[in-house]
């Protein structure tokens, strides 16, 4: 009966359609008839990418795993007997994990089979590629990405081949992010999903620019605060304004904002409580803007009118 049994095996892997080797593809070999199974178990292999799964051989007549090509064997699982495969990445690729009966295995390199039922198994692989993150210009800043990542002046990530990768470029106060080089252009996030080695630069230039600020006329009752109203910008997007309330020549009050976001088409404003015994006479007020670098608009002033 065991006689028989190796010789229907031995015949069903003769009879066993081998596929040829095939770089970074996906070899698969199909199980043979289920005459063999009283003793022996299928043990199907299918490899995805640069790298290969090894497999000692299992019994007598039976051929070890080698795939690809040699991607199916018959292997003992009575009395609890195992069987293990090994995973080996091509250079420069690595392994990037099981699935189907090998899952559990997860990323270890190897996977122990056990139990009396056919097995099938997928092993993935990937090249990894060097990124090289590159700041310059003459101003200063961090580009950041995914898991933490952060640089500052030349920073190099490993990276699976078909990965996305998403960097951000920040300007450090008295800078401005000039675009990106290489790789990516633009002021926007730089994305990239690598199929080989590749390379990019993030640009910052030291903030010489002046905001710009307009004020606008503003209206209050005395006694009450007012809104003093204006637009302002920066390349930076950010500024601080300084505010001077006049009655002709004579300042009635001095008020500093924080830096804060500023945007043109965005009205802003400061509050001044108008004392109630003041005169109703013409007011005017001034806004001068200042970047984060100290750079300073010339001031702009807008009429300011009261009512008791």
């Amino acid at each position: 009966m065991l006689t028989r049994g190796i010789s229907a095996a031995a015949s069903a892997i003769r009879g066993t359609l081998w596929l040829p080797a095939a770089a970074a593809v996906a070899a698969v070999c199909f199980s043979p008839a289920a005459s063999a199974r009283g003793l022996h178990n299928a043990v199907v292999v299918s490899v995805s990418g640069p790298g290969n799964v090894t497999g000692p051989k299992p019994a007598q007549f039976q051929p070890p795993i080698d795939c690809p090509p040699k991607c199916f064997t018959l292997a003992p699982f009575e009395n609890g007997a195992t069987y293990t495969l090994t995973a080996a990445p091509a250079p420069g690729a690595v392994f990037t994990s099981w699935f189907n009966d090998c899952a559990a295995a997860a990323l270890e390199p190897t996977c122990t089979l056990s139990g009396n039922s056919d097995k099938s198994v997928n092993a993935q692989f990937a090249y990894v590629y060097d990124l090289v993150v590159t700041s310059g210009g003459t101003g200063t800043g961090v580009i950041r990405g995914g898991r933490g990542f952060e640089c500052r002046t030349t920073c190099t990530i490993h990276v699976r081949q078909g990965v996305d990768v998403t960097l951000s470029a920040f300007p450090d106060p008295g800078s401005i992010f000039d675009g990106w080089g290489g790789a990516c252009s633009g002021t926007g996030p730089c994305a990239l999903t690598l199929q080989g080695p590749s390379s990019v630069v993030a640009t910052f230039e030291r903030d010489t620019t002046a905001p710009t600020v307009r004020a606008l006329p503003s209206r209050g009752l005395r006694g009450r605060v007012v809104k003093l109203r204006y637009r302002a910008s920066d390349t930076s997007g950010e500024a601080r304004v300084q505010v001077r309330v006049l009655q002709g020549t004579r300042v009635l009050a001095r008020i500093a904002t924080p830096l804060a976001d500023v945007a043109a088409a965005r009205v802003n404003s400061v509050s001044w409580m108008v004392p109630p015994t003041l005169k109703l006479q013409p007011l005017r007020f001034c806004v001068v803007a200042v970047d984060s670098a100290g750079n300073r608009s010339p001031a702009s002033c807008g009429s300011l009118t009261l009512s008791a």
